[in-house]
């Protein structure tokens, strides 16, 4: 055994970087290894890598390959096929506008659509907001993830994520308002859900019917991500004021990233005849608070889902700009082109005179 402090050990001698690289001191050392691991190409940065060059060629290659496919998908998804495949054109959309024709707090505020075409199939129906900005930075905070799985948090915790809206007497509208006034005891209580996105909860009802008042099923199960489904639960705490796993509530937990969109509320699983519907609203949500608009939509799907005129617009926009950008390097090539040959001639040609004034 080595003395604590002797010369004999290596803790004493310390090896220098570059004795790593000599293998007979490493052996002397008793310590093999610490050559073959000097020796990596790893140590000595020796790595193969691949560094692309993005040539001419390969440059436009990509883009035509994303104007390809932006347009293979944008274009029918638009209705507008080269094709004539019209991915959307079968599908039947029926969307009216209602706060201007319902009070606040009318549980029986009835608008009329007329469906001129047959909606076969499943018939989804959404409601639809305009102006109202879920992608706010504040708005989007304003929440607290691990509550809505059903687990406790501490007020500290409400305070910091779902600031400014964490306790139940921190509420200044809408069904978590009127949960406060009715238990004015628990105001200084941690709010379950808490923040603004969750008391700004969607909460207009809607019932179908046809015109002589035979009722249209409308099922409102099935309409929110499974994974959501499953990860929403509630915790029994007397500040619990909303059902998190009513599935129109996870729906509107999942926010959009427009101003204007439209959430899933229900399906009618059978083909509505043409004729005159009536949609009875429970008119609760106030959007004249921010000047918004609310509409009632119904509507068919195909394979694409429902008509997006925005992403096949974005998707064709994408297509015609990986376009311009391939005309773009090709004009630039030849202009490139153009200018080396010109240089090129210029120096034959400063060659040719010189030999001649030099030659003999």
């Amino acid at each position: 055994m080595y003395e604590d402090y002797g010369e004999d050990n290596p803790l004493f001698n310390p090896m220098h970087i570059e004795d790593f690289l000599d293998e007979e001191k490493c052996r002397q050392r008793g310590a093999p290894h610490l050559y073959a691991l000097a020796k990596s190409n790893f140590r000595q940065q020796n790595m193969a890598a691949l560094r692309p060059v993005p040539t001419l060629c390969y440059s436009i290659s990509v883009f035509v390959l994303i104007a390809a496919a932006a347009f293979a998908f944008g274009i029918p998804i638009l209705g507008t096929s080269m094709l004539k495949i019209v991915m959307s054109g079968d599908i039947v959309e029926i969307k009216e506008r209602y706060d201007n024709k319902c009070a606040i707090d009318d549980q029986s505020c009835v608008i009329t659509i007329n469906i001129d075409k047959k909606m076969e199939g499943t018939v989804h129906l959404y409601y639809e907001l305009h102006s109202f900005f879920q992608n706010n930075r504040l708005y989007m905070k304003s929440i607290n993830r691990k509550q809505l799985k059903g687990k406790s948090i501490s007020s500290s915790t409400a305070d910091s994520d779902c600031d400014p809206v964490a306790f139940i007497g921190s509420f200044t509208y809408g069904p978590a308002k009127k949960f406060a006034e009715e238990r004015p005891n628990t105001r200084g209580q941690v709010a379950y859900p808490c923040g603004l996105v969750a008391q700004s909860f969607f909460n207009d009802r809607f019932a179908v019917r046809t015109k002589s008042g035979i009722p249209v099923r409308v099922d409102e199960t099935r309409i929110a991500w499974s994974n959501d489904v499953n990860r929403f639960k509630n915790y029994g705490a007397p500040g619990n004021w909303q059902d998190m796993s009513d599935e129109h509530f996870i729906v509107w937990m999942r926010m959009s990233a427009m101003p204007d969109f439209r959430k899933h509320w229900g399906r009618i699983e059978h083909d509505l005849e043409p004729g005159e519907y009536e949609i009875v609203i429970e008119n609760y949500y106030d959007v004249s608070r921010y000047s918004g608009k609310k509409y009632v939509v119904l509507s068919t799907t195909n394979a694409f889902g429902g008509k997006h005129y925005l992403l096949g617009g974005l998707l064709v926009g994408i297509g015609g700009l990986a376009v311009v950008l391939c005309v773009v390097f090709l004009i630039g090539y030849k202009a490139k082109e153009e200018k080396l040959s010109l240089i090129h001639i210029c120096r034959c040609r400063r060659y040719a005179v010189c030999r001649s004034r030099w030659s003999p």
